[in-house]
This record gives structure tokens, sequence and C-alpha cells, in this order.
């Protein structure tokens, strides 16, 4: 772990990651309902990811409020280690949807009875 990361500790599933400085500080830019939701999302599709040794990958997300955020989060997951993001970024909602295409976006599992648990679970914490 560097000095410019944050390692978080989930302890329901016991889930470690590390979050890189600088998406810490693209989330603090960001009106606090959608980086904290953002976070929840990590926290919560984080063991869905898949994993790739050696190469960084990207999924795409959303934060649905009266202005939906799309964006980008960039990690490495692999075998053996933590998960590290190390960046995000606003994209347009044509990037979103080419990431739905690819079968590549945050809040979605292998499992579809684990998407729709971790789903449900996340949106009763929202409310």
């Amino acid at each position: 772990m560097t000095m410019d990361s944050i390692r978080k500790y989930i302890e329901a599933e016991e889930i470690y990651y590390d979050i890189d400085g600088d998406v810490i500080l693209e989330l603090a830019n960001l009106d606090y309902e959608y980086s904290e939701e953002i976070i929840l999302q990590l926290d919560y599709f984080e063991p869905c990811l898949e994993k790739q040794n050696h190469f960084s990958q990207k999924v795409g997300g959303v934060v649905k409020h009266d202005s939906p955020y799309f964006f980008e989060i960039e990690y490495i997951k692999e075998e053996e280690g933590l998960t590290t993001f190390l960046s995000i970024k606003e994209i347009d909602c044509d990037d979103y949807l080419d990431y739905i295409n690819s079968n590549q976006i945050l809040i979605k599992c292998k499992d579809t009875q684990e998407t729709s648990e971790r789903l449900k679970s996340l949106k009763t914490l929202l409310e």
C-alpha cells in the first residue's frame, strides 16, 4: 500500500481493497450523494469483479439521482492480493451503454441471484 492510497476493510465479508489517492480526490470533488453511493457500490460489488493477473481492467457504473452520473473505474484484481482501484472518471451515457453491452458493469456478478441479493441489500441501505 502506498502513501497515496487508502485500504478499506469490510468486516461483514472480510473484504480488503485499496483505493488510490487519485480516486479519493475525484470522489471528494463530487456531491456527497454521488460519492457515497459509488463507494457503497465498490463495497458491495468488489467481490464480483473479475480477476486478471498483471492487467488493469475497467468497468462502467452509474449513480441514478436527479441527474445520473456515469463513471468508469479502473482496477487491478489478481488471484493473490488486494483489489486496487486505480482511477475513476466521468463518462457519458453512450460509453456506459457500451460497458453494458460488453457485460462489464460494476453492479453485476456472474451469478444473477447474487447480483439480485447485493442490489437489494444496497438499495435497503440507501433508503
